[in-house]
């Protein structure tokens, strides 16, 4: 059956490349017409950078690149360093244009289906549902999900964090059912991994601590067999392997940016909804390039002086309209989940974002059928004792990241894979409690009817 799933993952996304989000024939087609896939943005930056680090130029400001402007060879850290080391390796493979690109990332899509459902099928066995419904209806709706296809399609990092979300709730269910140092490494690999594809996932880890420090209600897990100092030492080891992979790239940012950290993106993002145009009128709560104007910096210059003035500017402009960030806090969440002002938010990620009508008002449509199914799957969890923090973390993090910078729905993209696997086990234990109810309700194979 996942075979089965990840297969038909992998042929959905290629009809979609195909027949859905064509490239277009002609620059600013997206942005009048939202119809076709238009190369370009945050992917284009990385994907020069991966050319270059092929080349042996190292990760290199690829804005001086394409522009060009500067010193091509001049060092860049705007992202962090996974998407650019993804794109690097299919380009050593062979790999070495955009149509070969998405068809590779068409490819994860699949191998990313198959371990929501894998995800979906392990939560469920802890709760007490039948697990194969489960895995079926998780995999079922992440092959179709717009919310995840778009961003395979696409070519956007938030592809690439599916299967890496997927797989950090699975090795969280397996630490929670049996709590080793082995296990714990697994999960803080799987932190440092999501660290590496976007900065604000490191939050993660500490989110997840109640794995780690929280009494054991589960008769499977001995509390004798975790004391204090014991939890202490596996929490200890996941945050040192979690850190274990970034460290380098931050020694290497300190060397040639005179400061550890990163990336040279977040004094960008946070001015970016901070001026007059976000936190009034129709753009209220979303973000503008215009806002850039009010930290004019030199494109040839050096990357991380240029994004630290800009923070510096937004963090004045926050400070002089600080009676209203609450506010514009507010009505970021909102538009994050698709509850505040709506119309103009589809409208901004179908044509500013290029993310294509199709894909955006359908993504709308799965998200608000999924959320109160999810809600019901971590009830479920919470009542079954099992641990949700797993499920809620990537939430959390989702929501403060826009709140604090911009509510970009890609940014959403860890958070709708762990509210499908949610959704997935209440809706199979909604079917199981019907099932109960029939008198012809099938058996498992034990004979015995599902919980």
């Amino acid at each position: 059956m996942l075979l089965a799933l990840g297969v038909f993952a992998f042929g959905l996304r290629l009809f979609v490349v195909e027949a859905v989000r064509e490239p277009c024939l002609r620059e600013a087609e997206a942005v009048e017409e939202g119809d076709c896939y238009q190369f370009g943005g945050d992917t284009q930056y990385v994907a020069v950078q991966a050319e270059r680090l092929v080349a042996g130029d190292g990760f290199v400001d690829a804005t001086k690149v394409i522009y060009p402007v500067g010193d091509p060879t001049d060092p860049g850290a705007a992202h962090p360093p996974g998407f650019t080391l993804w794109l690097a390796l299919l380009r050593l493979l062979g790999a070495d244009s955009v149509a070969a690109w998405r068809a590779a990332m068409c490819a994860l899509g699949g191998m990313s289906v198959v371990l929501v459902a894998l995800a979906a099928g392990r939560l469920a066995d802890r709760v007490g549902v039948q697990p194969i419904l489960a895995s079926a209806l998780a995999g079922v709706a992440a092959a179709v999900d717009p919310l995840l296809w778009s961003r395979e399609v696409d070519l956007l990092v938030e592809g690439v964090t599916i299967p890496v979300t997927a797989a950090f709730i699975l090795v969280c269910l397996a630490y929670a059912e049996r709590r080793t140092l082995r296990r714990a490494a697994i999960v803080g690999a799987v932190v440092g991994l999501a660290w590496l594809l976007r900065s604000e996932q490191i939050a993660l880890l500490a989110l997840i601590a109640p794995l780690f420090f929280a009494v054991p209600r589960s008769d499977a897990v001995p509390r004798s067999d975790m004391s204090v100092r014991r939890r202490f030492a596996h929490f200890a080891i996941a945050a040192a392997v979690a850190a274990a992979p970034m460290t380098a790239w931050i020694l290497r940012n300190w060397r040639a940016f005179g400061m550890p950290l990163v990336s040279n993106n977040g004094g960008t993002a946070l001015l970016l909804g901070a001026c007059d145009g976000t936190f009034s009128g129709e753009d209220f709560g979303w973000y503008l390039w215009e806002c850039l104007d009010s930290a004019p910096t030199d494109p040839s210059g050096d990357e991380a002086a240029n994004d630290r003035r800009r923070g510096r500017v937004a963090l004045d402009y926050l400070k002089e309209n600080a009676g209203r960030v609450p506010w514009v806090v507010a009505a970021r969440v909102g538009r994050h989940w698709a509850l505040y002002r709506v119309g103009h938010t589809i409208r901004s990620e179908a044509l500013l974002e290029w993310h294509g009508w199709t894909p955006t008002r359908l993504g709308v449509a799965a998200l608000w059928l999924r959320l109160p199914f999810a809600v019901g799957g971590i009830a479920l969890c919470r009542k079954r004792r099992v641990p949700v923090s797993p499920l809620v973390a990537p939430v959390v993090v989702s929501t403060v990241a826009a709140a604090l910078f911009i509510p970009l729905w890609r940014f959403r993209t860890p958070a709708d894979v762990a509210l499908l696997v949610s959704a997935s086990v209440c809706v199979a234990a909604l079917i199981g409690r019907v099932m109960r109810r029939h008198p012809d309700m099938p058996k498992d194979e034990s004979g015995v009817s599902p919980r």
